[in-house]
């Protein structure tokens, strides 16, 4: 079992956090990392990524997952057609792995397009290991208290 190490309410140490993981989801993580600096480099854009959920602490709900929530965070980039070049980069990128596309979801009950129930997302299936899945958080939605850790820091593409 994996100690929590944090350094700030909800963050556990990267490090401690990619132990915690099977051999083939921290081999699988490692290429999607490098994708998403390369993604960075080629639209010359600033962010960082983050994992977050459970199976960031699996004290709280066990090791097993049925995914791995990863959260970009890119300055300047918060429509789903920005997150759809991302996902597009990723399908070139990583083609060891299949991806199916959740796109954003309307909220009926407050029949306002601008309110969604799902923001979309995107799913990276590895042909061995965890999937990990790419959501989409509007920025300005307070997401409350969460475990997270951060995979890479604040990058910025060098182009």
């Amino acid at each position: 079992m994996v100690s929590i190490a944090m350094a700030e309410e909800g963050r556990v140490e990267r490090e401690v956090y990619l132990e915690s993981l099977s051999q083939s989801d921290r081999e699988n993580l490692g290429l999607i990392m490098t994708a998403f600096l390369d993604y960075l480099d080629t639209e010359n854009l600033t962010g960082e990524l983050l994992v977050v959920g459970g199976s960031v602490v699996p004290e709280t709900r066990g090791t097993k997952r049925k995914d791995i929530d990863l959260v970009p965070l890119i300055d300047n980039q918060s429509s789903f057609e920005d997150f759809e070049k991302l996902v597009t980069f990723f399908r070139d990128k990583t083609e060891f792995m299949k991806i199916k596309v959740i796109r954003p979801i309307i909220d009926e009950e407050f029949g306002d397009p601008e309110i969604l129930r799902h923001d979309g997302s995107f799913i990276l299936l590895p042909d061995e290991g965890t999937p990990f899945e790419f959501i989409r958080i509007d920025p300005t939605v307070d997401k409350g208290d969460r475990f997270f850790s951060v995979l890479l820091p604040k990058a910025t593409g060098s182009k």
